[in-house]
């Protein structure tokens, strides 16, 4: 070893019914002899598996190598070595094979440490879907990182080209890959320690089919909610489609959720899971409500007195290649008229100059629509909400710095009339400027259709 690196081994193309090992020796002294302290590191697989030995920082001098036959009769083998430098191993004998991904998780359980700083899962995508891999459970002070690879070649070498991604969050941080539509083929994902001595971890990998991933190690812990909005601004693409936020519910309150900003072309789409069995994975019954409106519309949850304890928010890439965008969440408390103060623009009417009626519901699970309208001129708008089987009421905002929240003397209406009783608001609105009608659910339990009207004057005035 010239310089201080990463020791790369491989053992590879070992016969069926045999058994080859090998170590790692620095002959201390010199004496030609495997003395006690001269062995570094050993790898024994069994069978006639692939053999590894990944060394990391290894010091500069003389080493050995050696191979030998454990069991067997004869067998002819491949030995690769590289020094990488502080690069993860560039070799790529595959030490488990996973086989054929699916909907249901590959799970594993392991350990990297600087005298094992690196593992390789080879695995199949039968079918082009969406990949997605997660790696948990790092221990503090230890950074383990992963990536993709696809052996062009079928080398067992990582030629320049073969990474197709790699996730590298930092820290001990759940390190997530999430590819949208990986053609099918045969893949190895790698595994290694980035800096510490010794850390567990868990990796799970699937092929979700054209759904959302289904790992949700989380990726951002967002911490307890409250009132004050929680504001993220990131991008997914075909290459990262899917991110995943941890909260808590201190209390039961009103969970509000906005995802804004989609590129024209794209659709983003996000949804809430509570991991009940804390497994890391999506199971059945843990996906609480999804928002899905089409196309780069603005995604909206709203959660009607959300139980207290830990959830997930996630986001992905339903369509397109790559967009930016906007998450908010809070807890505007349990009352029904503490409605969210996130403002999506769910429906767009545009500019209206004629009475317009549009029609919908809220729910415990849709507690909240929002509605963006202006006029052309000056007038006197009356504003009724009808037809209602359980209590919603009514409230006409002005965001006026268009930050997507309601802030202080941003609410200039108001209607809460008592259970089902219809809404009515009448006021004087300003031409040119932009309104946010917002109906919300006030009951805690069931759900009500709802006509919302948005009638101006016929004659416009100045102010």
């Amino acid at each position: 070893m010239g310089a201080v690196g990463n020791f790369n081994a491989s053992l590879t193309g070992i016969a069926v019914n045999n058994n080859l090992d090998m170590r790692l020796i620095r002959d201390i002294n010199s004496n030609g002899v495997v003395d006690s302290g001269d062995e570094v590191v050993r790898a024994a697989a069994g069978g006639n598996q692939n053999d590894s030995i990944n060394v990391q920082s290894l010091v500069a001098g003389n080493y050995f190598l050696q191979t030998y036959l454990h069991s067997g009769t004869s067998s002819n083998y491949t030995l690769r070595m590289s020094n990488t430098g502080g690069s993860p191993s560039n070799l790529l004998g595959p030490e488990v094979n996973v086989g054929t991904l699916s909907t249901t998780p590959f799970s594993r359980f392991s350990t990297l440490s600087t005298n094992n700083a690196s593992d390789t899962y080879s695995f199949t995508m039968g079918a082009v879907g969406n990949f997605n891999a997660s790696l948990t459970g790092i221990a503090v002070n230890h950074n383990l990182d992963m990536r993709l690879i696809r052996d062009v070649n079928s080398n067992g070498v990582v030629d320049s080209g073969d990474e197709v991604i790699r996730a590298a969050a930092g820290g001990n941080q759940n390190d997530s890959i999430n590819i949208r539509s990986l053609a099918a083929g045969n893949y190895v994902l790698q595994t290694y320690l980035h800096s510490g001595t010794s850390s567990n971890y868990t990796l799970r990998m699937s092929n979700t089919g054209g759904s959302p991933s289904n790992l949700v190690g989380p990726e951002v812990n967002v911490g307890t909610l409250s009132t004050t909005p929680f504001s993220r601004f990131s991008t997914l693409s075909n290459n990262n489609a899917s991110d995943t936020y941890s909260f808590t519910m201190g209390s039961v309150g009103n969970f509000n959720a906005s995802l804004t900003g989609i590129a024209a072309s794209h659709d983003l789409d996000m949804r809430l899971i509570r991991d009940v069995n804390n497994n890391n994975i999506v199971d059945s019954g843990d996906v609480l409500v999804t928002s899905t409106a089409g196309g780069n519309r603005d995604e909206a949850i709203n959660v009607r007195s959300l139980a207290a304890g830990n959830y997930l928010l996630q986001t992905y890439l339903y369509s397109g290649t790559s967009s930016s965008y906007t998450l908010r969440m809070s807890n505007t408390g349990n009352s029904g008229g503490s409605p969210s103060n996130l403002l999506p623009i769910e429906t767009s009417i545009g500019t209206i100059g004629s009475p317009i009626t549009r029609s919908g519901s809220v729910g415990v699970n849709n507690a909240s629509d929002t509605f963006r309208f202006s006029m052309a001129s000056s007038r006197r708008v009356t504003l009724n909400l009808i037809g209602l089987s359980a209590d919603a009421d009514l409230r006409l905002i002005r965001d006026a710095n268009n930050n997507g929240i309601v802030d202080a003397g941003e609410v200039i209406g108001r209607s809460s009339a008592s259970g089902t009783s219809n809404e009515r608001l009448s006021m004087s609105l300003t031409g040119g400027v932009s309104y946010i009608a917002q109906v919300y659910f006030y009951s805690s339990t069931g759900s009500t259709s709802y006509n919302l009207g948005i009638a101006p004057s016929i004659i416009p005035f100045p102010f």
